[in-house]
């Protein structure tokens, strides 16, 4: 399915899925947000959900590869120091809903898109988590970029 263009701005880190580095960088960057409020100073926020963006991939999800938490804006205008801001144009994607116990349930979508998933494109691959539903078990969709 088509997902329309959009923009992001959030904490960057770059990491590989080699040693489980992947789980520390990334879990880094969601404590250092999630102590301190960080992006409810995002200027121009076009929604209260959370985005888990996985981009600048090496070659696929064995190399490494760029993830930003953040929030979706509607202009880059006045990005908070420390961040950057990220443009995902609009593509084809594969939609992976995910509930259950945390992180149990997002480890296994992600096994299962490693396993399964034939046509990724290795663009832009992201998390949209809820905000209704943030917590412990947190609603959130998988879209994972591949070819028509």
């Amino acid at each position: 399915m088509k997902h329309q263009a959009f923009k992001v701005v959030g904490f960057k880190v770059r990491t590989t899925n080699e040693n489980n580095q992947a789980m520390q960088d990334i879990g880094n960057v969601w404590q250092k947000v999630m102590a301190g409020g960080l992006l409810d100073k995002v200027p121009h926020r076009s929604e209260p959900n959370l985005i888990g963006l996985y981009y600048e991939y090496e070659k696929d999800h064995t190399k490494p590869y760029s993830f930003l938490l953040g929030v979706p804006v509607s202009s880059f205008a006045d990005i908070p120091a420390g961040m950057v801001g990220v443009e995902i144009p609009e593509q084809n994607y594969t939609l992976f809903p995910v509930e259950g116990p945390m992180p149990d349930r997002l480890i296994a979508t992600w096994q299962k898109i490693w396993q399964t998933a034939s046509n990724r494109t290795f663009t832009f691959d992201f998390e949209r988590y809820d905000h209704e539903s943030f917590g412990e078990n947190p609603k959130l969709d998988v879209w994972i970029s591949t070819m028509k």
